[in-house]
């Protein structure tokens, strides 16, 4: 991992003013100046600092994300051997069977887990696509709300503009013109769709690695809808 040497502090040699009671003004802007200086150069040094603890973190996540797979990893490899002592058997022992039946029962177990660990990754990408034509129809939806709402707004300001020429009562219209309100029902934004959650089983292979999704995203509308 890349390091960032930091150079240290340096001592600032500048020579104060001595304490009197009034300064030049050529004097107050150059020390002003000075304190500047020193106050970025601190701030930077800061920032420095921040991002290699930064890098840090980010480095030793990954380290300790890739030491839990392999442990995991080597855990799944069951010893397959039925003769673990280096004696012979003879295939009729009641132990030997009695072991041969779990080894099977364990192999078809894991198996069956993986199989299942497939199944879900499909269903949960099929609940993906399906989410994404939702939220795509449900953006289109709210564009052509607010595209409603621009041009009911629009109308009744023309409305007001044309009251006022014919000198009505503006607060008595308005009473009995409200503006158009994004509250109002067929102006109101749909709200967002949940994103199908998947659990840990279902996103991760057998080496441990996080499979997404293609070509499924989260809408931008999310982001707007979150700002607002």
């Amino acid at each position: 991992m890349p390091t960032l040497e930091l150079s240290p502090i340096k001592p600032n040699n500048t020579v104060h003013l001595k304490m009197k009671k009034t300064y030049r003004k050529e004097e107050v802007e150059k020390t002003l100046l000075e304190k500047d200086t020193e106050i970025k150069y601190l701030k930077g040094t800061m920032m420095q600092q921040q991002a290699v603890l930064v890098l840090q973190n980010l480095y030793t996540r990954k380290v300790r994300q890739q030491l839990h797979t392999k442990e995991e990893k080597g855990k799944k490899k069951a010893n397959q051997k039925l003769t673990h002592d280096g004696l012979g058997k003879v295939l009729t022992m009641p132990e030997l069977i009695e072991e041969a039946e779990a080894l099977e029962k364990a192999q078809e177990d894991a198996a069956q887990e993986k199989e299942d660990r497939r199944q879900g990754r499909l269903e949960h990408a099929t609940r993906m696509t399906e989410w994404k034509v939702q939220m795509e129809e449900r953006d289109t939806e709210n564009e052509r709300r607010r595209n409603l709402l621009k041009e009911a707004v629009q109308e009744w300001e023309e409305a007001r503009v044309a009251a006022k020429r014919a000198k009505q009562v503006l607060k008595q219209w308005e009473k009995k013109n409200p503006k158009p309100l994004q509250k109002w029902p067929q102006f109101t934004r749909l709200p967002a769709i949940p994103k199908p959650k998947a659990t840990s089983n279902q996103v991760v292979d057998d080496d441990g690695e996080h499979i997404d999704v293609e070509n499924v995203v989260d809408s931008d509308e999310d982001v707007k809808d979150d700002d607002d």
